[in-house]
């Protein structure tokens, strides 16, 4: 399992090499255990393909990340959630390297360049765990964005809802008083049939009246 220190740390063993021969490596505790992973990969260093970031299994949730530049390879051991640390590290470490040792790639024996170079692969292991922290510490604030954008919808969901429900109430009373207008309406428009038929009643049986009056005279 790993301790403490391995889980602050995301690189536990680093190395650089002439194809298969160690020039400088660093390692923050006991990786005994996976370095014969790493022997494995420097053994085939030869076939690698240039400049394609690839990683190989070590056990125990642990990967050797690497990469071969020229004829240098360049490896580093971390968690297999640590991908993308682990690939920016070898990409730093890489550089640094040229920068520090590409005069003595060619002639370098194994170990000889540990003292040279080793101090700046163990300051930038130490920055890949500064790497880590900013990344954890983003991700943090990443959560607390989505988790107040997600509060803020809420609150502005319940608003809406308590305008949709404002709305609805104010639907239903303007439905009642329309329902009370329409029946108010309608009994008005019965008396005002019921006066017109009557009218029309009286103004049917007064001309029926003068009618038979009249008939009535002519005949007498």
């Amino acid at each position: 399992a790993r301790g403490r220190n391995d889980t602050a740390m995301p690189i536990l063993h680093a190395i650089v090499a002439r194809n298969a021969t160690i020039l400088c490596e660093h390692q923050t505790g006991s990786t005994s255990r996976f370095q014969a992973k790493a022997a494995n990969i420097l053994g085939q260093a030869a076939s690698m393909v240039q400049n394609v970031e690839s990683a190989l299994e070590a056990g125990a949730g642990m990967m050797y990340f690497y990469v071969k530049k020229g004829d240098v390879v360049y490896l580093a051991l971390a968690g297999s959630e640590e991908r993308a640390i682990a690939n920016q590290f070898l990409r730093s470490l890489a550089n640094a390297f040229l920068i520090q040792c590409g005069d003595a790639v060619s002639s370098a024996g194994p170990g000889e360049l540990s003292g040279r170079f080793g101090p700046t692969m163990k300051k930038l292991m130490a920055e890949s765990s500064d790497d880590k922290l900013a990344r954890v510490s983003s991700r943090v604030d990443e959560v607390k964005g989505v988790m107040a954008q997600n509060i803020e919808m809420v609150m502005d969901r319940g608003e809406k809802l308590e305008t949709l429900m404002e709305k609805s109430d104010q639907m239903t009373v303007s439905a009642q008083q329309f329902k009370k207008s329409s029946t108010q309406l309608k009994k008005q428009m019965w008396w005002k049939n019921c006066k017109m038929s009557l009218l029309l009643f009286t103004v049917i049986g007064l001309i029926l009246f003068f009618v038979i009056a009249a008939i009535c005279q002519c005949v007498f």
